[in-house]
């Protein structure tokens, strides 16, 4: 599997990249609630990756080491932010077994061609003492209904699938993770922390 810049999922990010990075300037409230949920509870470990970027809005923050991006504008907007930045997908880590002590993704398993592939791929990336920490939208809460309504509208969301909490377990339980904690705001933004099974 490897990048292409006539991937959808990457074409649609390549194309719209300020458009999405407006987003956290108009809507600073909503991202400051999930940024501070997800510090809240993302333990302190290193090294640390962040699967899926974005523009590192969340990365630099947070103080990520480095960040995994597909998209070239995305990855682009992302350094301008001081984040170092490799291109690359999820379900091919471009990095050593073991190698990271915390992998964080935040509302990217929704565009994942394979779940499956690249939580295992995670696993494989992630010391035995390490952490992986998923925030994601909740399908059948409000704003999971809400965004799979509307998702035809968007340019985003046309291209997502949201999961529930148990069928994310149920990927980090397939791919050797111990049963996660979940964590979850009233609209339906939850965070799972998961470890790796022994």
């Amino acid at each position: 599997m490897s990048l292409h810049p006539a991937d959808p999922r990457i074409r649609v990010f390549d194309d719209n990249a300020g458009f999405y990075d407006r987003w956290f300037e108009e809507n600073r409230e909503e991202y400051a609630q999930e940024l501070s949920f997800i510090r809240r509870h993302t333990p302190q470990a290193s090294p640390s990756l962040e699967i899926g970027a974005g523009t590192g809005r969340f990365a630099a923050p947070l103080g990520m080491d480095v960040a995994l991006e597909p998209s070239r504008e995305m990855a682009r907007l992302a350094r301008c932010r001081d984040v170092e930045v490799v291109r690359g997908l999820a379900e091919c880590v471009p990095f050593h077994t073991g190698t990271f002590s915390l992998v964080l993704m935040i509302t990217v398993d929704c565009y994942l061609q394979d779940i499956s592939r690249s939580f295992s791929e995670i696993r494989r990336v992630l010391s035995p003492e390490g952490f992986f920490v998923v925030a994601f939208i909740e399908r059948k809460s409000p704003l999971g209904v809400y965004y799979t309504k509307t998702r035809e509208k968007s340019r985003f969301l046309s291209l997502a699938n949201f999961h529930t909490s148990g069928e994310i377990s149920g990927y980090l339980i397939q791919a050797g993770f111990c049963l996660p904690v979940i964590y979850s705001l009233s609209q339906g933004f939850s965070v799972l922390v998961a470890r790796p099974g022994r």
